[in-house]
């Protein structure tokens, strides 16, 4: 580009016709790189809303598979009346098996006296006999 003597440019001139575009091509230029730059705003913006959307939904179903576990653990640890129910019933079993070994004791010397006895009367059936 050639200056001629005399001639005043403004600088806005030089600088608008610097890279040989014409005004109509540099408010296009202007245009899309606003609207870029928007776009891109815009994405990561949504981006972000579903990246918290998510998380929130992921925050959610955590909360509700706690709520979960901990109903069923409540379900599952006794209450003090089961843990009394339960020693009770230990303490009960325990003493019918000591009643039972006592039991199983005396059938055993009622089954070795009946034999004594059984002895006893072959010996008198044949001392009858003779």
């Amino acid at each position: 580009m050639e200056i001629k003597k005399g001639a005043i440019r403004s600088p806005q001139k030089i600088e608008y016709h610097w890279d040989g575009a014409t005004p109509r091509r540099n408010i296009s230029r202007t245009i899309i790189t606003w609207v870029t730059a928007i776009s891109i705003w815009l994405i990561r913006k949504l981006r972000h809303f579903v990246n918290v959307v998510s998380f929130s939904i992921f925050v959610q179903n955590e909360d509700s598979r706690f709520l979960a576990a901990s109903a069923m653990s409540e379900k599952m640890t006794p209450p003090e009346n089961f843990v009394q129910m339960q020693t009770t019933t230990e303490a009960t079993l325990n003493a019918l098996t000591a009643e039972m070994n006592v039991f199983r004791e005396a059938s055993k010397k009622i089954t070795e006296d009946n034999m004594k006895l059984m002895q006893e009367m072959k010996k008198l059936r044949k001392t009858l006999e003779e």
